[in-house]
């Protein structure tokens, strides 16, 4: 069955994964999966790594059509759903067997630019600061947090 899911992964995840774009701000994506081991990439949050067990289903837990693209410094998952047509990027923290996802950007072309936008400006922390809080929804908790660890890094550079 595993098997069958990485046949049908669609060209833009490929693409997506293919570009790993790692920042420094451990909120958002560090780890990402190779489209060859896109399912064992899956381990602890659909399937059980040691037990090979099924994580999905109940309430709470990670749901069947959820697929983790890339994780953060934590383990945290950015995931889509593929019940959605527009793929859109969700993020989850980690939280006793129960996942509470907070969607981050409409498709997973929108978040890799979101991304690049970020990358981009990195060495430039105040005027990384004032795009995130001009073009980024501050009111979510995953750019709040983004923005929140650059303005602790600038603090704590000066």
């Amino acid at each position: 069955m595993l098997s069958e899911i990485m046949m049908e992964l669609p060209q833009k995840i490929k693409n997506f994964i293919e570009e790993k774009i790692e920042l420094e701000n451990m909120s958002l994506p560090w780890n990402y999966p190779s489209a060859d081991k896109f399912n064992d990439f899956q381990a602890g949050y659909r399937f059980d790594a040691k037990t090979n067990e099924n994580l999905t289903g109940q309430k709470g837990e990670f749901k069947e059509n959820w697929f983790v693209i890339c994780s953060n410094y934590f383990n945290d998952p950015f995931f889509i759903d593929v019940s959605e047509i527009n793929l859109p990027v969700y993020y989850a923290q980690h939280g006793a067997g129960n996942w509470t996802p907070v969607r981050v950007s409409e498709n997973i072309e929108a978040f890799s630019d979101q991304l690049k936008q970020i990358k981009e400006l990195e060495e430039d922390r105040p005027l990384l600061l004032e795009k995130l809080k001009n073009e980024f929804d501050l009111e979510n908790e995953l750019w709040n947090e983004v923005y929140e660890n650059v303005l602790d890094d600038e603090d704590g550079e000066e």
